[in-house]
């Protein structure tokens, strides 16, 4: 299964430059997920980062993964709870083993490692050209009323929620 910009929209309530995922051309609900987004000179995260040498933060790295984690989780979900949206709650083991730069096309792998509602854990793999670039374990949250009592969504990225 895959989905085109105006797919991921309908998934993610990300739009304008914060929407990194262009294209998710592989989605197993329940199992894993691959998106993609080919890196523009011209892209508002490199500007700064570095003059002269525009380097892909690794911040926009782990913000991918965290999309593609949230497009994987909504269509993993029953239609009845996708509503309910999905929050970050934590980051471990990221590390950034080589630089991207501009006119890279940035794979984003990410698999379901545990699930035990309302909370997930992903592995996340970043590659260009077959080559790791970045690698990281996310911890997500459905977020819902139930999810606040429990203190869930105090923080709310907002991964996987539209509206």
């Amino acid at each position: 299964m895959a989905l085109e910009q105006d797919e991921i929209r309908e998934i993610l309530p990300h739009r304008g430059p914060a929407l990194l995922i262009e294209r998710v051309v592989a989605l197993e609900p329940g199992v894993r997920a691959l998106g993609t987004r080919l890196i523009h000179a011209d892209d508002p995260f490199l500007e700064g980062h570095f003059p002269g040498q525009p380097v892909v933060p690794g911040a926009i790295i782990i913000e991918m993964m965290a999309q593609m984690a949230g497009v994987l989780t909504m269509r993993t979900l029953p239609e009845h709870m996708r509503a309910e949206g999905v929050a970050l709650l934590g980051l471990d083991r990221a590390r950034f083993r080589h630089p991207v730069f501009p006119g890279s096309e940035i794979a984003v792998e990410i698999a379901i490692l545990q699930r035990r509602d309302p909370i997930w854990r992903f592995e996340a793999v970043a590659t260009v050209g077959g080559v790791r670039v970045a690698d990281a374990t996310l911890l997500a949250g459905l977020t819902s009323a139930d999810a606040s009592q429990r203190g869930l969504s105090a923080h709310r990225t907002g991964i996987g929620r539209k509206g």
